[in-house]
């Protein structure tokens, strides 16, 4: 029973016994206010033998009230959750039907209401295990039907995929991570009316304090005069999750002026530093919702262009540079669904 229920039927009692007092003072008054009334001690006794009776016997009926409560609150939530574990178990009895239908050996399953509507779906990874991994594709099962899905670039089979699940609230989501060369790369599936949706792609996409990042691998740290690039470099995108639309949004970077750039406390200092240290490099700038700052600049030494990038983080009216690296930051790894200022 919850706590505010108890108050309430404590409540009630009291006023109950304060009614039988109330009773009890006007049935005196009446008799008048002499002290002859209180002299009759037996009728003194008789009274205060009942009112004690009474107030025993209206707080064991209080007492019989909240137990009973209780009990009927607790079989009411045993008999939801049984139900409730019943109709699971049958949905994936139905969807297990439909698993059977799938050619490959399969390797996983992974079950849940990925949409929040009440209604059970899984995603199965299906193929065979080999001495330097799994090899497969990934499914898409109802109690209705399997649908096999197109995962990579490429839509060519997994190369050691693992899946896993990640939550916002009652809505679920499903990662597929692959081999790409010597990285995962993670794909995202959402569930909209009972149907699947691939929704991002194209780095290794997980959870962080604050916000999720999706960390991508690339060469573009040098670049020689017959434009081939080499130098791999680690970045990570910023996203966020949306709630209301059921989706992530990468943080997108909008084009800065350096008028811009330098009305915060610390600009200046970052931008000499840069051009004290390589006169004719180039600088861009992008800012974000987030509250960040990207520096991207480059410079000619010995035929090749180097990249590098500073990150600045917003405070009030100053920038303090939180990161530094090779390589240079694109406004949005995943343009479409990019969010900016």
């Amino acid at each position: 029973m919850k706590k505010r229920e108890k108050i309430w039927i404590g409540v009630l009692a009291f006023l109950d016994t304060g009614l039988l007092l109330i009773v009890l003072c006007l049935l005196l008054l009446l008799k008048g206010e002499s002290e002859s009334v209180w002299e009759n001690k037996e009728q003194q006794v008789f009274m205060e033998k009942n009112l004690e009776k009474n107030l025993a016997a209206n707080k064991e009926t209080v007492m019989a009230t909240i137990i009973n409560k209780e009990e009927t609150d607790t079989k009411k939530a045993n008999e939801t959750k049984q139900s409730k574990a019943e109709e699971i178990k049958q949905q994936k009895q139905l969807i297990n039907k439909q698993i059977k239908t799938i050619p490959d050996t399969i390797v996983k399953k992974v079950y849940g209401d990925f949409d929040g509507d009440g209604t059970y779906e899984a995603f199965v990874l299906a193929g065979s295990k080999e001495e330097n991994g799994i090899y497969g594709k990934l499914w898409f099962v109802t109690k209705e039907n399997a649908i096999s899905l197109n995962v990579g670039h490429t839509g060519m089979e997994l190369l050691e995929p693992k899946l896993r699940i990640i939550k916002e609230g009652k809505k679920s989501f499903l990662i597929c991570d692959q081999k790409e060369v010597k990285h995962l790369s993670s794909t995202v599936w959402k569930v909209n009316k009972n149907m699947p949706e691939k929704i991002l792609w194209g780095g290794y996409f997980k959870k962080g304090e604050k916000n999720y990042r999706l960390i991508y691998y690339t060469y573009d740290s040098v670049c020689d005069i017959y434009g081939r690039w080499s130098g791999e470099t680690k970045k990570s995108y910023l996203y966020y999750y949306d709630k209301e639309k059921n989706a992530f949004f990468e943080y997108g970077g909008k084009k800065m002026k350096s008028q811009q750039f330098f009305q915060y406390e610390g600009a200046k200092k970052v931008w000499n530093t840069i051009r004290s240290e390589f006169p004719n490099s180039k600088i861009n700038l992008f800012s974000y919702k987030n509250k960040r700052i990207c520096m991207n600049y480059h410079y000619k030494q010995a035929g090749k262009t180097y990249y590098r990038y500073h990150l600045l983080k917003i405070t009030g009216k100053k920038v303090e540079k939180i990161q530094s690296g090779k390589g240079y930051y694109l406004s949005a790894l995943n343009v479409d669904k990019a969010v900016y200022e």
